[in-house]
């Protein structure tokens, strides 16, 4: 497995094993679709009765992502994920606050009858915690197997940037390791920008205005479509 930064905007992570290079767009469709969390989840439930911390795959993560957050998320979290389940009263919230160590041992057992007494008002608050959970792909890129793949270490069309290899992820600096290190300065017309940093320097805000910038940042502005070579 390899990491690369688009140059854009995300990362591509690269399997080369050669067993992974024949499956079928519909197979690689399945593998999205298991890592985004696109799934429904009332199939996880048989009334109040749900997954446990113990069980495998989303099943045990969803339990243990909510008991997480149950015993130490705060007051202001805790009502913002609870919204999800319609118009609360106050006395409502403050019930499941003053209660979230019991409610968090029941979750743990798999029973999630002590919050409402709707069933469908429990399922819309762990879609807010799967949202919390889930990745966001792009699915073209994905699925497509004739779909080109940027070359690490080319320049990306839009950006300017260089589409670099990543060794660390943890260091890595989308604003700074990919910038190309092109000396010299050049005069810019922009449209509109605001504020941004790239390389070690913010520039901006930019409003119908010509600037004397450095190489690789009038070619960042030129190339996303906000300013014009003068």
């Amino acid at each position: 497995v390899s990491v690369n930064f688009s140059g854009n905007r995300g990362y591509h992570i690269h399997v080369r094993d050669p067993d992974w290079r024949e499956i079928p767009p519909r197979a690689r469709r399945e593998v999205l679709d298991y890592v985004s969390g696109n799934f429904d989840v009332r199939c996880l439930f048989s009334g109040t009765r749900g997954p446990t911390v113990s069980d495998a795959s989303w099943r045990g993560r969803l339990a243990r992502a909510f008991v997480e957050i149950l015993r130490g998320a705060g007051e202001e979290e805790m009502r913002v994920l609870f919204s999800r389940a319609g118009r609360l009263r106050r006395k409502k919230i403050n019930d499941i606050l003053a209660r979230r160590e019991e409610l968090a041992s029941r979750v743990e057992k798999g029973d999630y009858s002590g919050f409402f007494k709707d069933e469908e008002k429990i399922y819309r608050v762990l879609e807010g915690v799967k949202e919390r959970m889930r990745l966001f792909l792009d699915p073209q890129v994905s699925v497509d197997i004739r779909r080109l793949i940027r070359v690490p270490n080319t320049l990306h069309g839009g950006t300017g940037l260089i589409a670099k290899s990543v060794k660390n992820l943890e260091k890595f600096d989308p604003l700074l390791d990919p910038v190309v290190p092109w000396r010299g300065e050049e005069r810019v017309y922009v449209q509109e920008a605001p504020e941004f940093r790239l390389g070690d320097d913010y520039y901006g805000p930019f409003k119908k205005e010509e600037v004397v910038l450095p190489v690789p940042v009038a070619m960042y502005l030129v190339r996303r479509g906000v300013a014009r070579w003068t």
